[in-house]
């Protein structure tokens, strides 16, 4: 983490306002971020699949749909605890990472997730 604090910092000095963070959303990301004054939003990745390649041509997918809408619903939790926090300035967005790793039905209830808690999309 020691890492990402520093690239938060120097990209701060450059004049970032807000930055959105595509990944795990993890509590002590979202502690991070917080402590920086930065404005952000954060994606908690969730999707069906996870995509490998072992030649750089062909790609494989690893399904795992329970482990899609388990994601999906840490990102709703994530929702309810963190955002509008740190006077508004940690927001929580959806991200179904790619559309490629993603059944058609679980996009459908990304969208009512979204339709829901008025959460973003970003896909």
């Amino acid at each position: 983490m020691g890492f990402f604090r520093f690239q938060t910092h120097e990209v701060l000095k450059k004049g970032l306002t807000t930055v959105f963070d595509m990944g795990l959303g993890s509590e002590e990301r979202i502690e991070i971020m917080a402590s920086t004054g930065v404005r952000v939003y954060v994606a908690p990745a969730s999707a069906c699949a996870i995509w490998s390649t072992d030649n750089g041509h062909s790609v494989k997918y690893n399904w795992d749909e329970a482990r899609g809408y388990a994601r999906l619903e840490n990102a709703v939790q994530t929702f309810e605890k963190h955002n509008g926090t740190c006077g508004d300035r940690i927001r929580i967005a959806l991200y179904p990472g790619q559309v490629d790793t993603c059944t058609p039905q679980f996009l459908r209830d990304v969208r009512t997730a979204a339709d829901k808690t008025g959460m973003p999309i970003q896909i």
